[in-house]
């Protein structure tokens, strides 16, 4: 079943463990995967391993220990793919920061509570700014 058929996901940590298995999984399902990690090497093998997925993934190299590289990939992404469906920070890193005080030019557009759901979630679709 293709539960993420016409999404895009960015993926942090696709290198290894917990990053590239969710990267895996969300492939398998149909999604386009902007996997980011900080090892060149393991980052290429990673979208690699994706191209058996019909989507042309991509990878960018950012080491996500830099407030300015994690502030930055968001909308790096965005300018590869348009627009991102789905956010997996599985980097062993974080950075805290309200999305509207995230610097670049990007909007998102919120919808309402998922009909697919029994439980009231919503989503948030980040795209180029217009």
């Amino acid at each position: 079943m293709k539960d993420f058929e016409n999404k895009n996901a960015l993926v942090t940590g696709i290198g290894s463990g917990i990053g590239l298995e969710t990267a895996r999984r969300l492939a398998e399902g149909g999604a386009r995967i902007v996997g980011v990690d900080r090892n060149e090497k393991r980052l290429q093998e990673a979208i690699a391993s994706l191209a058996r997925h019909a989507k042309p993934h991509i990878g960018i190299t950012k080491d996500l220990r830099s407030s300015s590289a994690a502030r930055s990939v968001v909308p790096d992404a965005i300018k590869n793919v348009e627009y991102l469906d789905i956010v997996v920070n599985a980097a062993g890193v974080c950075y805290f920061t309200r999305m509207s005080e995230i610097e670049g030019s990007f909007s998102s557009a919120s919808s309402g509570p998922s009909p697919n759901s029994s439980l009231s979630t919503s989503s948030t679709r980040l795209s180029r700014s217009a």
